[in-house]
Parts: C-alpha cells; structure tokens; sequence
C-alpha cells in the first residue's frame, strides 16, 4: 500500500491531472497532451494577435486609400470651379464697364442691367433650387455648365456688335441688342446660380461625407478660388481694357467660355464616377418618380416658389440668412453700381481692377482665417466677430462721399481743378481701403452663414432653402439697383452710401438676435445635473446565471460608458447587482429638432434604456 500511495504520488507530483468530481468521475491527463495543449493554445493566440494586425493594417489602408480618393477628387472639383470662377470674374467685372461705354452719361445703363438680372434670380431661384433637387443631380450640372457659357458667349457677340458700330448706323437695332445683352446676361446669372446650388452645396457635402472639418476646408478652398480669380481675372481684363480696347476683352472673354466649357463638365464627370451617392436619387425625387407632361412640370417648378419660401422661413437658422441677404443691398462692393462710379469719377481701368484684386486679397486672408476661428470659437460666434469688423471698416466707406463734391465727375470742369483733383482722391481712397478691409468680415460671415445652411438644413430642402437664399439675396441686391437707378446722378453717390451701410448695421443687428436664440436653444436643450447623472451611467447588471463568469477585465469593461453626443458626461457606476438584469440600448444619431434628418456632420446621440 505505501509503495502504491508513493507511486501515485509521484505521478500526480509528474503532471497527472484530476477533474473536479466524485471519486468515480475522476480523469487522467498525461503530461504530454497538456504540453501539447499548452503550444497550441500559444499558437492559437499568435495567430489570432497576428489576425488581428493584419485587420487593422487592411483598415489603415483602407482608410489611407478612402482619403488620397477624396483628396484626388477634391481636387478635381477645385480645377472645374477654378475654371468657372475664372470666366465668372471676368465676366463680372467687364459688364459694368461695357455698360458705361455704351451710356457713358450716367451710371443708369449699368444700374438697369442689374437689376434686370436680380429680377431674374429673385423669380426664378426658388425653382432653380427645385430643379436641383428633383432632378439628377449630374443633369443640373450639365445645364448648369452649357447654359451659363452659351448665354455667355452670345451676350459678348451682341457687346461686340453695340461697341464696334455708331448708335445712329444701328438705329432700332441697338435697342434689340441692348436687350439681347440683358436678357442673356440673366440667363447666364441664374444658370450660375444653378451650378453653384448643384456642386458647392450639394456635390462637396457628398464628397466630404460626415467630415464637418473637411466640409469647412473645402468650402474656404472654394471661396479662396473665388476671391483669388477676382483678383487676377479683373486685372487681367482691366489691362486689356486699358492698353488695347474693350472690344478685345470682350473677344476673350466669349473665347474663354467656348474652350473651356467641356474640360470644366469632363472633370465633374470624373468625380461624379467616383460616387455611388451621387447617382442615388434624392428624397425630393422619389416623391417625383410619377411621369408628367411638360405643362404639368413646369407648373410643379412654379408652384415650388410659393412653398420653398415657407420652407426657409421655418428653418431655424433663418434669421442668420436674412442677415447674409441684408449684406446685399449695398452699393459699397466692387460691382456695377460702385465700378461705374469710380470709373465716372475718373479712375482708370487697370487701377480700378487693382483695387478690386486688393479687395480680393484681403478675401482670401479671411478664408485662410476661417478655419480656425471655425474650430476654435464655432461658427455663430464668428459670424457674430465678422459682422463687427465689416461695420467698423465702412466707417471710412460712410465718410468718403463728405469730403468732396461727388457731382464733379473727373473734375474736368471745376473751377479750381488742383483742389478738386485733391479732394476727389481723397474720397476715393477712403471708399476704396474701408470697401478692402470689410471684405474680412464680409467672407468670414458669408463662410460661416453659408456652413450653417449646409449643416442645419435637412438634406431634402437643402437646395429649395439655398435657392430661396439666393433668391432673397437677389432681392436686396435688386434693391440696390433700385436705388441706384432713383440715384442715378453721381451727386446723389451719398445717399446710396448711406442707405447700404444702414443694411450693414441692420445685418449685424438681425444676426445678434439669432446668436442669442441659438445659444438660448443650447442652454435649454443642456440636461439638469440629475438627468446628466443617469445619462452618463451606464448599469451593464447582467446576472450570473445569464453571462456565466467573466474575467476581471470583462467586469470593468461591462462598467465603462461612453455617452456622445451635444453634451459629454463622465459616468458614474454603479455595482452590479445579481438580482437585476439591465439591458443597454444604444441609438445612434439622436437629432435636435431642426436638423438634418440623416444627422450628417453631427455627433451621435445616446439614449440608455433600462
């Protein structure tokens, strides 16, 4: 018996193993196959850690991947809007200029055209806007891009025509021309208006996905694009005004927009293809998946004016938009009004598009200073700074028609010709760096507004409201050249300063109200300290007969919480009790009233079901 207690000793002592149990139910392993276990256990977790490297190597590259294609792509929209906002730029600049030539008296001619022009946006927009957003979106872009440039294209043949013949050799025909001029050059203001609602607010959303850091990057890019263009195009075209003749410059520019039309559309084709979104159809068109006569569309695209001011007025943030809308009506921007004013009063061309590239400098500073202030201070409270600091600058814009007499055009005629010249340059500097320096605060608040529209309208109205933005901002600026048409005498210039700075003060004045709204809205939607105290513990009481035993690392885990959303809180946690059982249900993307309904550009919300 000793020796075989010994011997059995020694074997337990040599690896043998027992299993729990009775003395019957008792099991011997050898030590070979526990060895063997042992390897293939190590081996399993090699494998698994190894699996698991190459899982997040495969995500890294994918994600690395997913990101050089957005960039690529990006890219792409860059070139194509570069090469738009280029014949834009010109284009913008040299009308004015055309219409003075062509009525040289006054500043009417020029005053006429713009308003005729707004008129258009202001009545058609709204169904611009529904176009966009019952139709393909790769349909809105291809009459976007070969409509503005046709239009183009012909309003420079019928500038051609007027410049290059006498008024009295063309008789009755001038007046057809003058209105082929107007009538075309609206065609080509709303078809603009149609791409701009078609790739900047609809394309980029797409392409930067739920990214709102890249969304606000790349619509500074875009804008810097913008501003840059105004700098170069218009001083490209002054030179050419200047040093060779109008005529020419109008010959470029009808040029410009013939070669490049089909490079600027091939290069949306490209990152059209990139995008499976882009080919879905939106939640406006499968409500429009019924087949209608033309007559009946073209009722629908009427009818959506009535409908689409309803929709913006019931958006939240309509009251910033106002505000953007009310920086409009102004006679104090490097456009028609006020190029045609500085041109009468005796500024050359090339100096004028100087000005107008400072002013578009100092733009492009804006959109490089966007994106911080964006990050840092968000973007109701930079709008709130940008709307300061445009006031504050037009107070050199409000004193500079108090300095001199501004009914003396190029002072050719006055009697005392030096002080005239004097008092005159004057006036003009002080209009010209007031007007530079408040494009900061102009483009920062511009950014900022347009980023709001982009981020708090529901994807389904989000064409319809910036079609009715655009519109409403068509409206003040018709306004404007309603003013300038009553004021049309260059010593009536004062009062159109004015008036446009007292839009400026009531912009600052509507948006202010919005801002403290808005962080009313925040401070209500903020939980009570209880509320934030059961929102952010999360109780994971799953008994032990449900989940069995569990590791020490399980049990801290099943006890952390995380919950996203407006508002983070550390959770407080609590011990676990075997008697209970909770359940933890997570719902992503828990939207506050007024945002989108997809919830894109936004934190997830969490909602803790017990």
């Amino acid at each position: 018996m000793a020796d075989s207690h010994h011997s059995e000793s020694e074997e337990d002592e040599i690896g043998l193993l027992r299993t729990e149990g009775g003395p019957d139910d008792h099991e011997h392993v050898p030590l070979d196959d526990i060895n063997d276990a042992e390897t293939s256990f190590a081996d399993g977790v090699g494998l698994n850690a190894a699996n698991t490297d190459s899982t997040l190597e495969k995500s890294a590259e994918q994600t690395s991947s997913e990101k050089r294609e957005t960039t690529t792509n990006l890219r792409r929209l860059y070139v194509s809007h570069t090469l738009a906002a280029w014949g834009d730029r010109m284009w913008d600049f040299a009308i004015a200029l055309f219409m003075i030539e062509i009525w040289p008296s006054s500043i009417l001619m020029a005053a006429v055209y713009g308003l005729c022009s707004t008129a258009t946006i202001v009545l058609l927009g709204p169904v611009a806007g529904n176009f966009v957003d019952t139709h393909p979106r790769l349909t809105s872009v291809r009459l976007s891009t070969f409509g503005q440039n046709l239009m183009v294209l012909v309003c420079m043949v019928a500038v051609i025509i007027v410049l290059g013949m006498d008024k009295t050799t063309l008789g009755p025909l001038f007046w057809v021309l003058i209105v082929i001029i107007v009538t075309t050059g609206a065609a080509a203001d709303l078809f603009a208006l149609l791409g701009t609602l078609a790739v900047e607010k609809d394309w980029v959303l797409v392409v930067c996905g739920a990214d709102s850091q890249l969304l606000a990057h790349t619509n500074a890019v875009l804008r810097r694009i913008d501003l840059t263009c105004s700098v170069v195009a218009p001083l490209v075209v002054g030179v050419i005004m200047t040093y060779v003749s109008t005529t020419v410059s109008a010959i470029a520019i009808g040029s410009w927009n013939l070669a490049l039309a089909f490079p600027e559309y091939i290069l949306l084709i490209r990152v059209y293809g990139h995008y499976p979104a882009l080919r879905q159809l939106k939640p406006a068109m499968l409500a429009e998946r019924t087949r209608k006569s033309l007559l009946h569309e073209m009722f629908d695209q009427f009818a959506a004016l009535s409908n689409g001011w309803r929709v913006y007025f019931r958006q939240e943030i309509a009251l910033a938009a106002l505000a953007l809308a009310m920086l409009y009506c102004t006679v104090l921007s490097f456009h028609a009004i006020m190029t045609a004013y500085v041109f009468f009063r005796g500024l050359d061309e090339w100096i004028l598009s100087l000005a107008r590239g400072c002013a578009a400098v100092f733009g492009v500073a804006a959109t490089f200073i966007f994106p911080p202030m964006h990050r840092n201070l968000g973007l109701v409270t930079t709008g709130q700074i940008a709307s300061v600091i445009q006031l504050l600058a037009l107070g050199l814009a409000l004193a500079s028609p108090f300095v001199t007499d501004t009914s003396q055009g190029n002072c050719d005629g006055a009697a005392d010709h030096d002080a005239c010249i004097q008092s005159r340059n004057l006036e003009i500097i002080l209009l010209c760096v007031g007007v530079i320096i408040s494009r900061v605060g102009l483009w920062l608040f511009d950014l900022a507004v347009s980023q709001m529209l982009q981020e708090r309208v529901p994807e389904a109205m989000l064409a319809t409201v910036n079609g009715v933005q655009g519109a409403m901002q068509s409206i003040l600026d018709m306004f404007a050249f309603v003013l300038g048409i009553i004021f049309s005498a260059p010593g009536d210039w004062r009062i159109l300063v004015v008036i446009s700075v007292g839009f400026v003060f009531g912009a600052f004045v509507c948006y202010s109200i919005f801002a403290a709204a808005d962080r009313r809205r925040a401070f209500h939607r903020l939980p009570s300290s209880a509320s934030l105290e059961e929102r952010g513990s999360v109780e994971n009481r799953l008994s032990v007969s449900e989940r069995g035993s569990v590791s020490a690392d399980e049990e801290e885990k099943g006890r952390e919480g995380v919950v996203q959303g407006r508002v983070s809180v550390e959770g407080v946690f609590e011990e676990p009790d075997e008697n209970e059982t909770s359940h933890v249900r997570l719902i992503g993307g828990e939207e506050d009233e007024g945002e989108s309904d997809k919830g894109r550009n936004r934190e997830g919300g969490a909602k803790l079901t017990n």
